[in-house]
């Protein structure tokens, strides 16, 4: 543990100093200390990334992180402690200067979404004496993270093999996994790794981005409005409960309360809509992505740390070294998160055409710098993350989710399409949009504003109305309710800009429809966050028992990193999630949204269980030296467990599972099972 803290006060220090250098003199203290850490966590995570690749060792490539770093980390710690000194008889004074400054209410609100944001979080994945638990929302997507981090633990030399897709390259974001593996490295707790990043980087988050939002609107309680508008703003999901016939019959408020935070049905589904029953898709940024999407943990800090490096530019164009750090960040953010990549991208770019409009040639000049920079450092990350062959999942459409809307021109119900689309949207993003665009109207009718030329604000108008036209023009990824990811960086952005509308209009007693309206956009939210927190206590999903942990225990030590066991293409899964061994194929819901070709190679792991005695060629296509069975393995599959029992041995076996020792010779270009394997 000791030397986790080490490393963290190291990443700190490169964070800082590498700040400092950059924006250190346009930024106020509080943000520095937010970057350093992110930009901190950045260099470390593609510092030892790198050395990994290079020497082949994660261990050493981690100890090696913290040995150059704390060498570099000496030079902003002396200047750190002379600060600190100077500082020193000012303390007192200093401190109770700052205090009268602080607005406490603030800190109330930015402290209970702290203690929200750590009590959902913990419930994502849990241990105890009985083993693993996952939420029930993230029982998909946390085995999955699980598989990445287990596979950059165990698997030695280093190495980028898609641990769900074994024989291809990982071509997916991974960073906050391999950060997890990283800190594992350094205390082996697995729990506690898989955790460290993101909590830090979340709770940092929540602080960075009321910061920005402070930075243009005035108002505590509309500043405190906007945030809750991004975290808990969701769709109209909440009218279900006035047309619910059971809410009449709950005697008193705590069973009127309790029913509400245990509905029969849920306020935020994610299914392909029809008119005209449409199904809610958005529920909230807090629980939809930051809860259970570890790459969006990394992703979102970082979008907003250039966010910041905007805002500072905007407002001090001279020092141009921003420029550099900004560029850099949005060039390493495909391996962080794809989508923050394409937000940011788009972000810049509308700061660009701010700056071209408001005529600040050295913004255009300096934007330009890092947009060109962002791509050359992407360019890397792009070939590798296509490096693999996938099915052509980005597509042209019109309108987000409306697959059969393809052109006004085209199709002949497109009048149809039409009210589905709109009525989809009025589900999902309720008074958002009208409020948003009343804001864009107001920022530039107003004379006020106008005058102002503030290209900040500019850049936020242009960024919500690019990503909104993506949103509805182009289908990012295989399975379309994946652009919900960009959807949450529209919400970001208009609940910025709504609460500057807001901050702005000098309207007498605006602080009722702020109110209103806030929690119109927040109802169904609240509803869903409240009911997976410990206040309705929900009960979480056991997915790794003891027996799984010691089958892992006993794969981790008998086998090599390079065997590759078969196995059935599951979501709980002990020999990727937990021993981190590459399987053929892994859960239909992870290999289809990222293109790959799921069919072929379910129909050959299906061949291999149900006819292994013809099927010795597979055998030695895939490589496998090691068969897993089980209940899906005997049931889904229909194993023919007898021939397994009469012609391969047993290695290993506990209560229903069995693994069994395979071996291939090859004869004449012909693959036979070897007779002497016994």
């Amino acid at each position: 543990m000791l030397l986790t803290i080490i490393c963290l006060v190291i990443v700190f220090l490169l964070g800082r100093l590498a700040c400092r250098f950059f924006i250190g003199s346009n930024v106020s203290a509080t943000d520095l200390f937010l970057v350093s850490i992110i930009v901190g966590l950045v260099i470390m995570s593609f510092f030892v990334f790198i050395l990994a690749i290079i020497i082949g060792n994660l261990s050493a490539a981690v100890y090696s992180f913290t040995v150059v770093g704390a060498i570099i980390s000496i030079v902003p710690l002396r200047d750190f402690i002379i600060r600190a000194g100077k500082l020193k008889g000012h303390a007192i004074a200093g401190t109770i200067s700052c205090l009268k400054k602080i607005k406490w209410f603030a800190v109330l609100f930015i402290g209970l979404m702290f203690i929200l944001f750590i009590d959902l979080f913990k419930k994502t994945l849990s241990f105890d004496k009985w083993g693993y638990w996952a939420a029930n929302e993230g029982i998909g997507d946390i085995p999955f993270h699980m598989n990445s981090v287990s596979y950059f633990i165990y698997n030695n030399p280093f190495a980028l093999e898609n641990p769900i897709y074994s024989g291809t390259s990982m071509a997916y974001h991974f960073m906050v996994d391999f950060l997890s593996a990283c800190f594992y490295v350094l205390n082996k707790n697995y729990i506690f790794s898989f955790h460290l990043p993101t909590i830090i980087l979340g709770l940092v988050s929540i602080i960075l981005l009321y910061s920005i939002i402070s930075k243009i609107i005035k108002q505590t309680y509309i500043r405190i409005c906007a945030f809750l508008i991004f975290f808990l703003g969701s769709g109209v999901g909440f009218l279900r409960i006035f047309n619910d016939n059971n809410i009449p019959s709950q005697k008193g408020i705590s069973e009127f309360f309790n029913y509400i935070l245990h509905l029969p049905y849920s306020l935020g589904q994610f299914f392909v809509t029809q008119y005209p029953d449409q199904n809610i898709l958005w529920g909230t940024f807090l629980t939809t992505s930051f809860m259970h999407q570890r790459a969006f943990i990394f992703g979102l800090p970082v979008v907003l740390t250039c966010i910041t490096i905007i805002y500072s530019l905007s407002k001090n164009s001279t020092d141009i070294k921003g420029f550099y750090l900004l560029g850099f960040l949005a060039g390493v953010l495909p391996l962080v998160q794809i989508y923050s990549f394409i937000a940011v991208f788009i972000i810049v770019f509308a700061f660009l055409i701010a700056s071209l409009i408001v005529k600040k040639k050295d913004l255009v000049f300096g934007t330009l710098k890092s947009l060109a920079l962002s791509i050359i450092v992407a360019l890397p990350s792009f070939i590798f993350l296509f490096s693999v062959e996938k099915s052509a999942g980005i597509r042209l459409r019109l309108g987000w989710m409306m697959g059969s809307f393809t052109g006004v021109n085209l199709n002949p119900q497109w009048k149809i399409h039409i009210f589905e689309w709109l009525d989809f949207i009025w589900l999902n993003s309720g008074l958002l949009l009208p409020l948003l665009f009343a804001a864009i109207l107001y920022i530039f009718l107003a004379k006020k504003i106008r005058k102002e030329k503030d290209i900040f604000i500019l850049s936020l108008v242009f960024s919500s109305l690019l990503l909104w036209l993506l949103l509805n023009t182009v289908q990012l990824q295989t399975w379309d309710f994946d652009n919900y990811k960009i959807y949450a960086y529209f919400i970001l952005l208009g609940a910025m800009l709504a609460g500057f509308f807001f901050d702005k209009l000098s309207l007498k007693w605006k602080i009722i429809p702020v109110i209103i309206l806030t929690s119109f956009l927040t109802a169904s939210g609240v509803v869903i966050v409240l009911s997976h927190s410990s206040i309705a206590d929900p009960k979480p999903a056991g997915i790794y028992n003891e027996n799984d942990m010691a089958i892992a225990e006993w794969i981790i030590k008998e086998t090599l990193p390079s065997d590759r066991i078969l196995t059935a293409p599951d979501n709980i899964n002990p020999v990727s999630s937990l021993a981190g061994r590459p399987v053929i194929l892994g859960h239909f819901m992870w290999v289809w949204p990222h293109g790959l070709d799921w069919g072929e190679r379910y129909g050959e792991i299906q061949k291999m269980y149900q006819s292994p005695g013809t099927s010795a060629g597979l055998f030695k296509k895939y490589d496998i030296t090691y068969v897993y069975m089980k209940d899906k393995e005997r049931g889904e599959l229909k194993a023919d467990e007898k021939f397994f029992d009469e012609n391969f041995p047993v290695v290993f076996t506990l209560n229903n599972v069995k693994i069994y020792k395979i071996d291939i010779r090859q004869e004449n270009e012909e693959y036979y099972f070897s007779e002497n394997i016994w």
